[in-house]
């Protein structure tokens, strides 16, 4: 298989990260030197999102980036400012929308 440099995947909601995991190794294994996913409605069980946070003991970070939205705000809450999260507000969609 062809060797490429980023994917990005994308998914609607999350709440069992196996898949998402599983995604990320069989991306790695096939080539991709960074791997990124945007889901829209994270939820971490079990503070299941500590298994996603870069460290600075020199261990391999299998996301370069995890995008996801405020739409859950214990989820916000639980992961703050730790890469590679980052947080997109719906904020501005929503009033935009509403035209408020």
């Amino acid at each position: 298989m062809k060797s490429f440099c980023s994917t990005l995947h994308v998914e609607e909601q999350t709440h069992f990260l196996f898949h998402v995991i599983l995604y990320e190794k069989v991306l790695a294994a096939h080539g991709a030197s960074k791997v990124s996913a945007y889901v829209t409605h994270s939820v971490f069980p079990k503070r299941s999102w500590e298994r996603f946070i870069h460290k600075n003991d020199g261990s391999e970070k299998a996301f370069t980036y995890f995008w996801t939205t405020d739409s859950c705000p214990l989820t916000v809450k639980a992961i703050g400012n730790r890469a590679p999260f980052e947080i997109l507000s719906l904020a501005g969609s929503i009033a935009e929308a509403l035209q408020i």
